[in-house]
C-alpha cells in the first residue's frame, strides 16, 4: 500500500469561511469547504486491494474505505476517464454494489469546478455520449399517444408558425389523445434502481384525469438489471432520432451495448439484438424525460436536464428573484449553503446535482 494513504490531502480553491462550512460560488467554478486530513468513502470497499490513477486523480482502498486523493487541475478527459474507471471497480469487485455511485457523490461534491462539470462527473457527460446515468435522485416522465383500439401506429404533423403562437397539430385516424406517467426511480438491494410507476394522467379532447396504470407505453424492466442508463441518438446535431433505455447487472455491459448502439445505423434492429444488457426502445411518437429531484420549501420538485435553482423556483411557483434565497447541497454527510461570491442572483443560475433543499 502506498505512504501517500497515510495521510491524504484533498487540494481544493478556497479559504476557511467565516460563516462555517460552506460552498462559494464564482462565475468560473463551485468550490467546496477546503479538507485537509485524508477523505474517505466508508463501507464501500470489499477485502480486494485495488487503486485507480488518472493524472491528478487517484483512488485506493484502505480495508473496506476508498480513500481519495484529489489534486487540481484535471482534465475533461481526465475526469471521464476516472469515472470510467470507478465504475469499472465494482465490476471487478474492489467495490461493493452500490459503491461506485457513493464514491462518485463524494468527488462531485470535493473538487472545484463549473457546476455543470460537477453533474457530469457524478452522472456522465450527457453532452458528448448523449448518455445519462441513472439513480434515485430521478424520475422518469413518459409521454406516449392514447390510440383508438386496432390502431398501431398514426402519422402526426405539425405546423410551426414563423412568429410565436399556436402550433397546428394534425394526424391521422386513431389518435386519442395522450399519456403522461412519472417513475420513481426506487433503490434495488445490492446496487442499481427499479422505476415503479407512481403516477398516469390521460388527456382526451382537452380533459385529463387519473389512471392507475399506463393504457399506453409502459417502462418494463427486469428487476434485477439494477444499473439504469438513458441512451438518446441523435439523427443529426439538432433533433433526437431514437431514445432507449439500457439495464443491467454490471456496468461494462451498459458500457458495451451503449457503444454498439452508438457504432450502428439501425438502433431498434441492435436493441432487438442485444443479449448483454436489457434495452427497451422507446416507440416513435413516445418519449422518456429524466428529471431530477431536489426540495422546494420542503416540497419535492422536479427539474430536467441541466436544471438550475431558477428551473425549481418555476416548477415550485414562486418569484424568480425572492428576496431571501438560500440553497443547502449535499457535502459528503451534511447539508451545507451555497455561498455566492458576487450577487445573490447568481444563484439563480446553479446547476443542480440531486438532493439540494431550496428555500426562500
Amino acid at each position: 500500500m502506498r505512504a501517500w494513504l497515510a495521510v491524504v490531502f484533498v487540494f481544493l480553491v478556497g479559504c476557511a469561511p467565516k460563516t462555517g462550512l460552506h460552498y462559494q460560488l464564482t462565475p468560473e467554478a463551485l468550490a467546496p469547504p477546503p479538507v485537509r486530513s485524508a477523505l474517505k468513502v466508508r463501507g464501500v470497499a470489499s477485502a480486494k486491494a485495488c487503486e485507480i490513477h488518472e493524472g491528478p486523480l487517484v483512488m485506493g482502498v484502505r480495508g473496506r474505505d476508498a480513500v481519495l486523493r484529489l489534486g487540481p487541475g484535471s482534465t475533461t478527459g481526465q475526469l471521464e476517464q476516472f469515472r470510467g474507471k470507478v465504475l469499472a471497480s465494482e465490476d471487478s469487485g474492489c467495490l461493493i454494489k452500490g459503491g461506485a455511485e457513493r464514491v462518485l457523490t463524494v468527488v462531485a461534491s470535493s473538487l472545484a469546478l463549473p457546476p455543470m462539470q460537477l453533474y457530469n462527473v457524478r452522472y456522465g457527460n450527457y453532452q458528448n455520449s448523449a448518455s445519462l446515468d441513472l439513480d434515485e435522485n430521478f424520475r422518469l416522465k413518459t409521454v406516449s399517444p392514447l390510440l383508438t383500439a386496432g390502431v398501431n401506429q398514426v402519422k402526426i404533423e405539425a405546423v410551426i408558425p414563423d412568429t410565436p403562437g399556436v402550433i397546428a397539430v394534425k394526424s391521422t385516424p386513431g389518435l386519442e389523445g395522450f399519456e403522461t406517467a412519472y417513475y420513481e426511480l426506487q433503490p434495488v438491494p445490492g446496487g442499481g434502481v427499479h422505476p415503479v410507476v407512481t403516477s398516469v394522467e390521460q388527456t382526451r379532447n382537452g380533459k385529463t384525469i387519473t389512471a392507475p396504470k399506463p393504457a399506453g407505453f409502459s417502462l418494463e424492466l427486469p428487476p434485477a438489471a439494477g444499473h439504469l442508463r438513458l441512451v438518446s441518438m441523435h439523427a443529426d446535431t439538432r433533433s433526437i432520432h431514437d431514445i432507449v433505455l439500457l439495464a443491467a447487472e454490471r456496468y461494462a455491459a451498459l458500457d458495451a451495448a451503449t457503444h454498439r448502439l452508438e457504432s450502428g445505423e439501425d438502433v431498434p434492429a441492435l436493441c432487438r439484438a442485444e443479449r448483454e444488457a436489457f434495452c427497451l426502445l422507446v416507440p416513435k411518437l413516445s418519449i422518456v424525460a429524466s428529471q431530477l429531484r431536489v426540495t422546494a420549501n420542503g416540497k419535492a420538485v422536479y427539474v430536467p436536464f441541466g436544471g438550475s435553482v431558477g428551473s425549481a423556483l418555476r416548477e415550485a411557483g414562486a418569484n424568480q428573484k425572492p428576496a431571501h434565497l438560500r440553497v443547502l447541497r449535499p457535502w459528503h454527510d451534511k447539508m451545507i449553503p451555497v455561498m455566492s461570491s458576487t450577487s445573490p442572483e447568481r444563484l439563480l443560475g446553479l446547476v443542480l446535482i440531486g438532493g439540494e433543499q431550496i428555500e426562500w
